[in-house]
């Protein structure tokens, strides 16, 4: 494999990963600052003209949204980040994987939290949702953990507070047979605490959900997908990168829909690097930028419509028909770095 090919992941992971700042930086200024005509800034005037009482607490609700998504964008930068450190290490399609799934969760999420559809109602109860899970999900864990009794009733507090505080504006919380909250409802809105990712996956991506349930063996470390993994570097970097490029199209062009911000210029680098990442192949054409966006957008859904054109192509040299791999063993059973190919 040439140089060139060798670099060409890295090179486009360190151009997206760059486009992508540039954009979230124009886009959280956007909600900070809402364009008139924007669905955000309909949002706020919508909370405007509910009871005095309920406006400021509704308007923070909305806000929080926005410290969700960038303690989100946080998370996933942190495992781009470890993707691009692993770019000039021995392959490790475990570990790529693993990380890309964290990326994809995170996205998901974002897309989920501020999605333009669904109305005012359903992103306030989605908001409230997240961050009562976000404080909640903290319980368990520190129930089994010696020494934390005190985090433990500072958090419980924080729970309570905030569920006491949702009743008070109005809001529902549902619980299930076990006593464990379950969702939030307001007005004809409603969320869940847990989010389906796998559904969410479905909604955001299509036919290609699958990489969720792909990149799901390498966390879990399933033997099927050890026993199927074979191909080169330029191989494993279009398998984790390619899918990348498709996350951040969806969240950009969902958060640009929600704050009518124009993100096309965005949406065709990436484009362009995608085409140039995957491989050559007849029987999956590259399309032009337009052609891209307008099935993307195809019936005016911005979330259903984020099908990444030939994504499965970046998989296809991942595995092969015997679904073994082409790792040499140690003596030991288990592939030392230089026994790698």
């Amino acid at each position: 494999m040439s140089a060139s090919a060798a670099s060409l992941g890295l090179k486009v992971l360190r151009q997206q990963r760059r486009d992508a700042t540039a954009a979230l930086r124009v886009l959280r200024d956007a909600f900070e600052n809402p364009p008139e005509g924007s669905t955000r800034a309909a949002d706020l005037s919508w909370c405007e003209s509910q009871p005095f009482r309920d406006r400021s607490w509704l308007k923070e609700t909305l806000e929080v949204a926005g410290f969700l998504t960038s303690s989100l964008c946080l998370s996933a930068d942190e495992h781009l980040e470890a993707i691009e450190c692993l770019r000039d290490r021995p392959m490790t399609p475990h570990a790529d994987l693993t990380l890309v799934r964290s990326v994809m969760e995170a996205a998901l999420s974002i897309i989920w939290l501020c999605c333009p559809g669904g109305g005012v109602e359903s992103r306030l109860c989605r908001s409230a949702a997240m961050f009562f899970e976000s404080n909640a999900g903290q319980l368990t864990l520190l129930e089994a953990t010696p020494g934390q009794e005190e985090n433990l009733r500072r958090v419980t507090e924080v729970v309570v507070e905030y569920e006491t505080k949702l009743h008070e504006h109005g809001f529902t919380v549902r619980r299930n047979k076990r006593g464990y909250v379950e969702s939030v409802s307001y007005g004809q809105g409603t969320a869940p605490i847990r989010r389906n990712i796998t559904s969410l996956a479905e909604d955001a991506f299509g036919e290609y959900a699958f990489i969720y349930g792909l990149t799901s063996g390498a966390t879990h470390s399933r033997i099927w997908l050890t026993q199927g993994l074979e191909g080169t570097r330029i191989d494993l970097d279009r398998a984790a990168i390619a899918p990348l490029l498709d996350f951040s199209d969806a969240v950009i062009d969902s958060l640009g829909a929600y704050l009518s911000v124009n993100v096309d210029n965005w949406l065709r680098a990436t484009h362009t690097r995608r085409v140039a990442l995957l491989p050559r192949d007849p029987a999956v054409p590259s399309v032009d930028f337009d052609t891209y966006r307008g099935r993307r957008r195809a019936g005016g859904s911005v979330i259903k419509s984020a099908t990444p054109l030939g994504l499965g192509a970046s998989f296809g040299g991942m595995f092969s028909q015997s679904g073994l791999h082409e790792y040499r063993w140690a003596a030991t059973g288990v592939p030392t770095t230089d026994e790698r190919p």
